[in-house]
């Protein structure tokens, strides 16, 4: 077993938490208010702008070309992909950026930006990459489940989010990035394998906040 599979195994009741949260479930069944929905939205973008920022931190700490590229094309894989179903249902709502950049983050998605935040100020470059990783493979996990559960979700207005996280450029990146964590905790002793491992599952309890959060109406 990988070290990444193991995050993963260890986890997997936070992860089947944020399945059973109150805002997946109306989604799976099409139950989901839409000023939930609307709310989801607008933190998701204040949380973005946030998390692009932590990708600072890892280019800072990377120690080869190879990394500062990969975040590079991370940070655009989530412009190109993500940001633009986030700026459809942002119009959907008669918003765009310039009134997120308005707006201030709930306490959950505060708390977990300024997690990731001091990772970065005070660890290394795997302990941060470990901070970022839930992120990116709890959406995987979450909605392969959600479309799993009630495949005709792809034709609702939920359809664009769930296919964003459900296709196969998406699947590659989270095979990047699983592969990736593998590559940092290589070069770790047990004692640093033990924390990337804390820091991953913390990031995975703010995840479950986060969804907690989105089920409540800004």
């Amino acid at each position: 077993m990988t070290f990444y599979d193991k995050l993963v195994e260890d986890n997997l009741d936070v992860w089947n938490a944020c399945l059973e949260s109150e805002f997946i479930t109306g989604l799976i069944n099409e139950t989901l208010p839409e000023e939930c929905l609307k709310g989801y939205i607008i933190d998701d973008s204040i949380y973005l702008k946030e998390y692009c920022k932590v990708f600072s931190w890892a280019i800072i700490k990377s120690h080869n070309m190879e990394d500062v590229k990969f975040y590079c094309r991370c940070l655009n894989f989530m412009n190109e992909g993500e940001g633009s179903t986030r700026l459809q249902y942002l119009r959907r709502f008669g918003m765009n950026d310039e009134d997120i950049d308005r707006l201030s983050a709930r306490k959950e998605s505060k708390a977990y930006t300024d997690f990731m935040q001091k990772v970065g100020e005070t660890e290394g470059a795997a302990e941060v990459f470990a901070a970022m990783l839930p992120c990116m493979v709890t959406y995987q996990y979450i909605f392969e489940n959600v479309l799993k559960a009630n495949p005709n979700i792809l034709n609702t207005v939920y359809g664009p989010l769930v296919k964003d996280y459900t296709g196969e450029l998406n699947d590659r990146f989270c095979k990047n990035w699983a592969a990736r964590m593998n590559a940092y905790a290589n070069d770790k002793n047990e004692k640093e394998k033990a924390r990337l491992a804390e820091i991953f599952r913390e990031s995975c309890f703010h995840e479950l906040h986060f969804w907690e959060m989105s089920s409540k109406p800004r």
